[in-house]
């Protein structure tokens, strides 16, 4: 009921905004519907299939990452799954787990395993476990592989779940012909049928146009002139010396606007532009009785064809002046129907018309899964499923379904039974999903996940422990569920790669083992230490991302970090039994004032927030830093605990330091006394107007793309003895380049703005930093800034260097590649400076490879080969054996 007094409040909201409105067309009838649509789509899907605990039955299904094109994440993919048959997918009055007869008992989570993701069904048998669905995947990744879950087998199911929503916003038509016409995206694009038919297609049913006049008309509502993408699939059984067309829109006189994808004798066309401005023949030849993807995009006068996901065309066209209320399906797109007579002769399927051009790596990725869903993804099965069959032991095979105990890569469900399981031995599974009124008992063994945790049920600790151990295989790994997680011990072992995501909060009563991995977490789904518990300190390459707690009447040190920066906070003993919370930001705290005398300013790099959210107790609070140079700490006994208490910011002393000041030397600051008030902390500077932490109060400093150069901009809020900035540029972080020296303003106490260009950017990642200098040469630094920096086809330049690492004596290969004719310097120089080899290299349109022999005495050590000329600058790293 909560949703739907929601529902009506939100309409009220937009109703009143039409009538407000000076103009009532602002908001078309057509979005106004839309945005209903989806909303009421939305609550009901969310009122009714939000608790995947309720659900009998789950499957992984591993989207394959080598399948995904272009080399970029795709962001809300509809991914098609369809398999012809599926035992655990028939209805249970076929022997199987799903309780629908029409499959609405099936849904998709992302892979948490319980946020469920829009999906629409296009086909569903009962008997065979047939399926056809789209899924909408919030990000495919192409790097790694996605995982999905599957979840079926619930009772009482009353409304189909599909939703057009499937769709992102960009679709203005998805037709799966699957016996009707109508448009299955939010675009309201519905089809008027003359004459065609809805037989066997590519997927499911498909149009077929049964001669020459017949067509479906659709609506061309959200169409663009200026971008768009078509796709479908498309057979013919038979080419006439003529043109045959699969989509058309033309208008009228003249065809001064048109859009047609057609056949003329076997051979695949396109019209686009103005002007009957017909684009270059027989861009691929196509054979009888075969399906083809096909897509076209445009995108401000450029075109694009792609026939089964390759391209195989481009060129420009006549802008497109206007788009008509209607188009055609299977003809030419004529506006008087009588005119509409070049129908395809053959079968069209699983048309799609976006108003933006989709990528290459989209429009491939749609073929591979289209073409070959058995290779796109991976479907695991149910896994192990515990019965409780004989007693409570993990590892007694009678207990499971099928007499089999679970062993290395099983999925695990453990259901709720008059035996509920204890893991009387270690036991190794890839993800394990416990339903709901169930519990695991861990006793004093160890389970290692290598995916994730489903709980809706109770997850006990006793002495054992949970270790998620992924290993760098393909996922980040997930804490989910609505149950209860009263963990004695948790370890973080999945490797640097990807990490634990919670998404429960989760209770540790005994060690937490940060030994890799970033374990992330929010205030919503927090790391719960208890006062028993432990943890170690963490490290640079595993710590916890975002909120965590601990409880108790002991000193703790908190792992926190934010990002890649491992950034450590400690309360004392408190005073009392106290719970405190502490999470580490990498921005600046805002404000930065005022602030109480001896305080002179706090740092303007990063904080962290403590709070005392259960008990009164007091504690010291002590700051950890890993890099002296970073935090730009360069004097230790002017350094102090700086607290902002709502009001100001104040000191809260220097207890005593331990480390140093160096660059890369770690060390720590404790407060002079016990803190009674917390909320947030930041590295402070007493009397030192040149020293500790960054003399200039830094508001914000970034580096984005900017056409064929990367924009700087800064500002500080105030300087004090500021000599000047430089901006640097590493591809490593190790080797850093400067790219500007700007003026200070010695000291001010008003904000400056500043801004300037890197009109040389490395191609590829890269990171950009502001060092400042003051008149003492002491040098801060801010944050790294990453900047992903490609380089325009027309004006490509790039080198490789192999063998590389390369063996004492042996000769070492440069190959550098240009689009067009460029002189090149290349130099290699060792960490220090001292240069060792320098040529200058001409290279025509193309690429050229020059030696570098063994008597250049590069001996054994590191090194940096750099190349530029006159437009590029690249640097990579040598490593001599």
């Amino acid at each position: 009921m909560v949703f739907y007094l929601l529902f009506f409040y939100l309409y009220l909201l937009v109703e009143v905004e039409l009538q407000n409105s000076n103009n009532h067309q602002a908001m078309s009838k057509k979005y106004f519907f839309r945005f209903v649509l989806l909303l009421v789509a939305l609550l009901t899907f969310t009122e009714s299939y939000s608790q995947v605990c309720t659900y009998g039955y789950r499957k992984r299904i591993r989207i394959n990452s080598w399948k995904v094109s272009g080399g970029a994440n795709l962001t809300n993919f509809p991914v098609q799954l369809n398999w012809a048959s599926d035992n655990d997918l028939r209805t249970v009055a076929n022997s199987g787990h799903v309780e629908h007869a029409s499959g609405w008992d099936i849904v998709f989570t992302s892979d948490d395993g319980v946020t469920i993701l829009n999906h629409q069904l296009e086909k569903y048998t009962a008997a065979t476990g047939e399926l056809i669905a789209y899924v909408n995947v919030p990000t495919v990744y192409s790097a790694t592989h996605t995982v999905i879950y599957m979840y079926y087998g619930k009772t009482g199911v009353g409304a189909d779940p599909s939703s057009t929503s499937t769709w992102d916003s960009n679709f203005e038509g998805v037709y799966h012909f699957n016996s009707s016409y109508n448009d299955n995206s939010t675009g309201g694009n519905n089809g008027t049928n003359t004459g065609c038919t809805t037989p066997a297609g590519k997927f499911a049913n498909g149009l077929n146009s049964g001669g020459a006049n017949n067509y479906v008309q659709i609506g061309t509502t959200g169409w663009s002139t200026t971008t768009a993408t078509f796709e479908m699939w498309g057979r013919a059984t038979s080419f006439p010396a003529a043109e045959a067309y699969f989509l058309g829109y033309t208008t009228n006189p003249a065809y001064g606007s048109r859009i047609q994808i057609y056949a003329y004798n076997g051979k695949l066309r396109l019209g686009l532009g103005a002007a009957h401005d017909s684009k270059p023949g027989d861009i691929y030849t196509f054979s009888t009785a075969t399906w083809y993807h096909i897509a076209v995009t445009y995108n401000s006068g450029n075109y694009e064809v792609f026939v089964n996901g390759v391209s195989q065309n481009t060129g420009t066209y006549a802008t497109l002046t206007t788009i008509n209320t209607n188009a055609s399906i299977d003809n030419n797109g004529h506006q008087t129907p009588a005119s509409r007579s070049q129908g395809i002769t053959g079968d069209i399927d699983e048309m799609r018309i976006s108003s933006v051009a989709r990528t290459a790596g989209w429009i491939t990725t749609s073929y591979n899964n289209q073409n070959s869903p058995s290779t796109f993804y991976t479907v695991y099965g149910e896994g192990k499923r515990w019965t409780g069959g004989t007693n409570t032991n993990w590892n007694t095979a009678a207990n499971w379904f099928g007499g089999v105990i679970p062993a290395t890569g099983d999925d695990v469900t453990i259901t709720n039974g008059t035996n509920q399981p204890t893991l009387n031995v270690s036991a190794q599974v890839s993800s394990i999903w416990i339903k709901s009124s169930a519990t695991l008992t861990l006793s004093s063994n160890t389970l290692s996940d290598s995916l994730d945790i489903t709980n809706c049920g109770t997850i006990t600790g006793s002495t054992g422990t949970i270790t998620m151990n992924g290993n760098n295989k393909y996922y980040v790994q997930n804490i989910s569920g609505t149950g209860t997680y009263n963990l004695t011990n948790l370890t973080a072992n999945t490797g640097t790669t990807f990490g634990i995501t919670l998404n429960k909060d989760v209770n540790v009563t005994g060690a937490l083992t940060l030994t890799s991995g970033i374990v992330r977490t929010t205030t919503a789904n927090i790391l719960a230490l208890s006062n028993t518990a432990t943890s170690t300190s963490g490290s640079a390459t595993s710590f916890v991302s975002g909120p965590m707690s601990k409880a108790g009447t002991t000193a703790f040190i908190f792992p926190v970090g934010k990002g890649t920066a491992w950034k450590r906070i400690e309360t004392g003993v408190p005073t009392s039994s106290t719970t405190f919370r502490a999470e580490y930001f990498n921005s600046a705290y805002a404000p930065l004032t005022p602030v109480s005398s001896p305080l002179h300013h706090p740092s303007s790099l990063n904080y962290w927030v403590l709070d005392r959210i259960v008990g009164t107790g007091d504690a010291t609070v002590k700051l950890y830093w890993e890099d002296a140079a970073f935090e730009g700490i360069t004097v230790l006994n002017q350094l102090l605990v700086a607290h902002y208490s709502g009001a100001l910011w104040s000191s809260k002393g220097n207890g005593g330091t331990t480390g140093g000041a160096a660059a890369g030397v770690a060390g720590t600051v404790i407060s002079s006394g016990n803190v009674t008030t917390f909320s947030p902390f930041a590295f402070g500077a007493i009397n030192g107007w040149a020293n500790n932490p960054l003399p200039v109060t830094l508001l914000s400093f970034t580096a984005v793309e900017n056409g064929n150069n990367v924009k700087l901009n800064w500002s500080a809020a105030s300087e004090v003895n500021n000599d000047y900035f430089t901006v640097q540029k590493t591809l490593d972080g190790v080797i850093f380049e400067d790219v500007k020296k700007v003026d200070g303003h010695g000291n001010s106490i008003n904000t400056i703005e500043y801004e300037d260009f890197d009109i040389q950017p490395y191609n590829g990642q890269s990171y950009y930093r502001l060092a400042q200098t003051d008149f003492d040469g002491n040098i801060t630094y801010s944050s790294l800034q990453p900047v992903l920096f490609n380089r325009t086809a027309n004006n490509y330049f790039d080198f490789n260097v192999y063998p590389n690492p390369v063996n004492e004596g042996q000769t070492i290969n440069i190959n550098l590649a240009s689009s067009t004719k460029q002189e090149v310097l290349v130099v290699v120089i060792d960490v220090l400076g001292q240069e060792y080899y320098s040529k200058v290299v001409v290279i025509e349109n193309g690429s050229t490879t020059i030696a570098v022999d063994p008597y250049n005495n590069i001996a054994a050590g590191t090194y940096i080969i750099k190349a530029s000329s006159d437009n590029d600058l690249f640097l990579k790293k040598l490593i001599v054996k």
